[in-house]
């Protein structure tokens, strides 16, 4: 009857055998993990590495081979194999022990699962008549009715075994009892935080010229982690500034900037009046994103230029005409690659100009170079006419973006220079014949001779026979006055004649007096006739 009990005891011990685990489940970060007195320590995979869903290599190996005497349980907890337990529960302990003997049993709980399990805890309830002598290794805890090991993470395929020495106080069925509590790893997907970031810079010219196309630049970079789609830049020109095709808003497509990327844009603009010109551009891509660039101003300048040229009103026929010529520089920049060119105009001859200047096609031209704002070149040109005429002519100066011009006109007069002559034929003459006086009135000068009119004075001795000339010829008295001659011109001859009768013997004097609307007093000759008896 004894050994029919004591064998009960021991199958009941080995085939009772219960496990209660548990599971809580929340989701933790990497935290290293130490198995007890195994000196291993394990990282949890980082949450963007999700664990591994393939089969387990190779199975978890069962306790030891099973000595003489003892027995070996294995059980899957919780909830069975078929329902996919994580942990194999296994126990190697004696079939029958005595009452007041120590005796040892060994537990192992192997993780079989694919994922590594965190907090694990095996709990190990005390029977009533049961005395605990040791364990191996040592509890974390223990009270009165269980003992406590807890494990920060048992891997896939990794085991916690105990073995515990204890002592049964009285005869009859002794059942240990574990509970397996756990908390499985975290099944994370790792998303990657980015936050792309707009910058966009300006730059332009801080200065230019009214005539210039100006160059405007603008860099937009993607300055974040992430990648910016749909990339435009913006820049909205300022009034009196445009595009070169007349757009007033620049429109500029980046499209996709990853990480660190940026594009730039050249473009060139025009203005249509000096000033200055300040803006700035926006860049903007979707999700929100926004920069803009910081005031940028470029002060537009005109050149200005002032032509004076200064000669005379009037001048006579084959005199020199000299005109001086003052380019200056009224504006507030430099006025660069000044040249002057002066026309020499019909009728006129060039005869010299200033250091520099020199004839091209009928022109006098003088290449300046930069005149600083405020200053001035001065130059000068000699002209001659040969015959009179009225001379207009244009000096012109360019610069960059700008040109100016002056005009001058001058009167080239002729002079009429009139030369009188008186001679008679025959000399001497008898008392009662004739001779005849003949005048030649010749324009020796360069203009027109007008207003000409002969007037002659006979002497006593003498008396009017007859007269011829260009113009009709009356008398009064000893006068003798041919109407008056319209006009000689320049190198142009008029002959009068007069025919006279001596009356009395001597040495006499006839007078001619010319006259003209181009002198302010009387040209005279006279011609000495002898008349004898």
């Amino acid at each position: 009857m004894k050994r029919t009990v004591a064998t009960l005891l021991v199958l009941a011990f080995v085939f009772m055998f219960t496990v209660v685990s548990g599971c809580a489940e929340k989701r933790t970060g990497t935290v290293p993990m130490k198995l007890p007195k195994t000196g291993a320590t394990r990282t949890a995979p980082p949450p963007s590495t999700p664990p591994s869903t393939t089969e387990r290599k190779t199975p978890t190996p069962p306790l030891d081979a099973v000595p003489p005497g003892m027995t070996r349980v294995r059980h899957y907890e919780p909830g069975g194999k078929a329902a996919g337990s994580p942990f194999l529960v296994e126990r190697l302990a004696p079939k029958e022990v005595r009452a007041g003997q120590p005796f040892a049993y060994t537990l192992k709980v192997t993780n079989v699962s694919d994922k590594d399990l965190a907090d694990v805890t095996l709990k190990e309830l005390i029977p009533d008549n049961t005395t605990i002598q040791s364990t191996d290794p040592d509890t974390t805890s223990k009270t009165d009715t269980h003992l406590v090991w807890r494990y920060g993470e048992l891997k896939a395929d990794q085991s916690a075994r105990v073995t515990i020495k204890a002592v049964a106080s009285k005869t009859g069925l002794v059942t240990p009892c574990v509970e397996v509590t756990y908390r499985p790893t975290a099944v994370c997907v790792g998303i990657n935080v980015v936050q792309p970031r707009l910058e966009l810079v300006k730059t332009a010219p801080a200065s230019a010229l009214t005539c210039e196309v100006i160059p405007l630049t603008l860099t937009v970079r993607n300055a974040g982690t992430g990648a910016a789609e749909n990339v435009v830049v913006r820049d909205p020109l300022p009034k009196g500034m445009t595009s070169l095709d007349g757009k007033s808003t620049l429109v500029l497509e980046a499209g996709t900037l990853q990480p660190g990327q940026s594009k730039r844009f050249t473009e060139k603009v025009k203005v249509s009046a000096a000033g200055t010109y300040t803006n700035a551009a926006t860049a903007q891509a979707g999700g929100g994103l926004r920069a803009s660039s910081a005031q940028i101003s470029t002060e537009v300048h005109q050149p200005m230029l002032a032509v004076v040229k200064k000669g005379p009103e009037t001048r006579y026929v084959g005199r020199p005409v000299e005109y001086a010529i003052t380019v200056s520089n009224t504006g507030k920049v430099p006025a660069a690659k000044t040249v002057l060119s002066d026309t020499v105009p019909a009728g006129a001859k060039f005869v010299k100009a200033s250091t520099g200047g020199r004839v091209q096609n009928g022109k006098v031209v003088w290449n300046l170079g930069t005149i600083p704002a405020g200053e001035a070149r001065n130059v000068t040109i000699t002209l001659v006419a040969q015959a009179p005429a009225t001379l207009r002519s244009t000096a012109s100066a360019t610069a960059v973006c700008c040109e100016a011009s002056a005009a001058a006109t001058t009167v080239v007069k002729g002079i009429p220079a009139i030369l009188l002559e008186c001679v008679d034929n025959p000399d001497p003459i008898e008392v009662g014949t004739n001779t005849t006086y003949t005048i030649t009135v010749t324009n020796q000068g360069s203009a027109v001779g007008t207003g000409i009119q002969i007037t002659c004075i006979m002497p006593a001795e003498l008396d009017y026979v007859s007269s011829t000339g260009p113009t009709k010829a009356a008398t009064d008295g000893k006068a003798i006055t041919f109407a008056p001659l319209a006009e000689l011109a320049p190198k142009a001859k008029a002959t009068y004649r007069v025919v006279v009768k001596g009356t009395k013997a001597g040495d006499v004097r006839f007078s001619v007096k010319l006259k003209s609307n181009q002198m302010t007093s009387s040209a005279d000759e006279t011609e000495s006739t002898h008349i004898y008896e």
